[in-house]
């Protein structure tokens, strides 16, 4: 519920009125859970700012990251900029698969690298929302 409240004063007698508005406040769309795929073994901080741009209006409950993307920092990157609790953004552990429930991914790729690609497609197949973010571009 969102609540806003404005004074005025009464031109004929300069009573003040207050007046208040109430709105309900919309519910933010729920990412179940999100995989993030770089084409290096890291996150910089611009990229972590990416995500959060693309996912502005969202809730997200769990981010799985790429097996490639090692070290503990990414993962502490990933789970403040995304304000997400430490324990629900994993690393995925093998890079011949690809994380089972994911709903939403967000896929960085420069357009040299043929496995973003992949991945990319693997996920559209299985019916998952991919945003194909390229180096440079918003």
């Amino acid at each position: 519920m969102v609540r806003r409240t404005a004074l005025y004063s009464c031109n004929a007698c300069g009573q003040l009125l207050a007046f208040i508005r109430e709105a309900d406040k919309a519910a933010a769309q729920v990412i179940s859970k999100l995989f993030i795929s770089t084409p290096g073994p890291a996150i910089d901080t611009a990229q972590a700012d990416r995500i959060a741009k693309l996912i502005i209006d969202h809730q997200v409950n769990q981010v799985v990251i790429d097996c490639s993307i090692t070290g503990e920092r990414y993962r502490q990157l990933i789970s403040k900029k995304l304000n997400v609790p430490l324990a629900s953004v994993t690393r995925h552990p093998t890079p011949d698969t690809l994380p089972g429930g994911v709903t939403h991914a967000i896929v960085f790729g420069d357009g040299q690298d043929d496995r973003q690609g992949r991945v990319a497609k693997a996920f559209e197949q299985r019916g998952v929302k991919v945003r194909m973010v390229r180096a440079g571009v918003g």
